[in-house]
């Protein structure tokens, strides 16, 4: 049986970068939340990679555009990406 490795992002598109095969989109998501009656902002940033017909459709996708994204963790050498499985953008 193979475990569940899945998951969701939410954010905007700050960087795209063109390989031979593939292309690499970094997202920045926000949260908030609150910690000891203070309001905290929370920023991280995703590398995600699209391959095939979703690195075609990075070709509609522009900086500052908010993107949905579903795909699955991957370890490499020095880190953690999010390999795409489908990718939308939000609020067209």
């Amino acid at each position: 049986m193979n475990n569940l490795n899945s998951v969701v992002l939410e954010g905007k598109l700050i960087e795209i970068e063109k390989e031979d095969n593939s292309v690499l989109l970094q997202i920045e998501t926000v949260r908030f939340y609150r910690e000891n009656e203070e309001s905290v902002k929370e920023i991280c940033h995703f590398i995600i990679v699209l391959y095939s017909r979703l690195a075609d459709y990075s070709s509609y996708c522009k900086i500052g555009d908010l993107l949905r994204i579903v795909g699955r963790l991957k370890e490499t050498d020095n880190s953690v990406v999010v390999i795409a499985e489908h990718v939308e953008r939000k609020g067209l």
